[in-house]
């Protein structure tokens, strides 16, 4: 992460080229009820836990930066993607970002994402498995 230099606020460098700069107030993209296809976050012993569900693109990559950032900044965070519709090569690259981010800092940064879901698909579409693969989790989230 580097500081913008317009001061608009830090930015997590992407691979291939992408810059997503954060701005300081959030609209809770991944954890509002604001959107049907998005479920909740709560918090338990491992850090927050996010709940995702249907597809994300390009569109929704700012947003969804911004909420990982703010959530890993906070803490350990686990993306649970078991119902996710799958996502774009934009909304990847945040993910990819994240665990970046995550690493660097000490945190830990899990996604849920059983074999076989459309997230998976969606990784091995982009040619994401290897960068991925650090943080990708197969076992069930304890109930």
């Amino acid at each position: 992460m580097v500081e913008d230099a317009r001061g608009t606020g830090p930015r997590l460098r992407l691979p291939q080229s992408i810059t997503i700069i954060l701005s300081s107030s959030t609209s809770g993209f991944l954890a509002s009820g604001q959107d049907k296809d998005m479920s909740s976050s709560s918090q338990d012993h491992a850090g927050r836990v996010i709940d995702v569900s249907g597809e994300r693109s390009i569109r929704h990559a700012n947003e969804m930066a911004a909420e990982l950032l703010d959530a890993l900044e906070a803490g350990d965070v686990r993306l649970d993607a078991a119902r996710s519709g799958g996502m774009d090569a934009a909304a990847l690259q945040v993910l990819v970002a994240s665990g970046k981010f995550a690493s660097g800092r000490g945190r830990s940064f899990v996604i849920h994402a059983p074999e076989g879901g459309a997230l998976r698909g969606s990784i091995a579409r982009a040619g994401l498995g290897e960068a991925l693969a650090p943080v990708l989790d197969a076992d069930p989230l304890p109930v």
